[in-house]
Parts: C-alpha cells; sequence; structure tokens
C-alpha cells in the first residue's frame, strides 16, 4: 500500500497508509462548518481506494423513542381561539348593557 492523506476543506486531515479510515460526519461538520469538501490524495491514483458513506439504520416514526414532538391538532387550536372570542364578546356586552344582556 502507498501512503494517502484525506483532506476537509482543503487542510489535511488524516496520513495513513494502511486500514479503514472511518469519521463521523455530524462531528467534521461541527468542527470544519456546513459546506464539507472532502478530497483524497494518493500518488499512484486513488483507484486503489474505496470510499463508502454508512448511514445509521432508519427507524419508524411511530416507534422512535427518542422523538417528543406530537402531530398539530388545529381543530383544538380553533376550539379555544372561538371560545376566548365568544366570552371577550360575551364580557363586552355584560360591560356596555348589563340589563339587556342578562
Amino acid at each position: 500500500m502507498s501512503l494517502f492523506g484525506i483532506f476537509i476543506n482543503q487542510k489535511l486531515v488524516c496520513e495513513t497508509d494502511r486500514g479503514p479510515v472511518t469519521f463521523r460526519v455530524d462531528s467534521l461538520g461541527a468542527l470544519y462548518g456546513s459546506p464539507l469538501l472532502v478530497g483524497v490524495y494518493q500518488k499512484r491514483g486513488i483507484s486503489s481506494l474505496a470510499t463508502s458513506l454508512l448511514l445509521p439504520p432508519r427507524t419508524h416514526p411511530a416507534f422512535d423513542e427518542n422523538l417528543t414532538l406530537r402531530k398539530g391538532n388545529y381543530f383544538l387550536d380553533f376550539a379555544l381561539l372561538a371560545a376566548l372570542l365568544v366570552s371577550l364578546y360575551l364580557a363586552f356586552l355584560m360591560g356596555t348593557n348589563p340589563r339587556l344582556s342578562l
């Protein structure tokens, strides 16, 4: 094997001659910024190298234990707003003409 180097955003990150090299993309994003430009350099060319992106297994949202947000209930929002408006209207009527309102 020959020596190869890995560059991220034009900075040398790793230089090795054997074995797999693994990076966590979320950690790299925190260190080097949002647009990540990854480059590999080897004197003989990169035809002997293999790259891959490993993704975590996808879970169904219904079974995700870390999911704390619930879906919006628009009818509940409408009911609360309608009850508030009717209460304000009745309070306004009682304040302006209480005898007629009763």
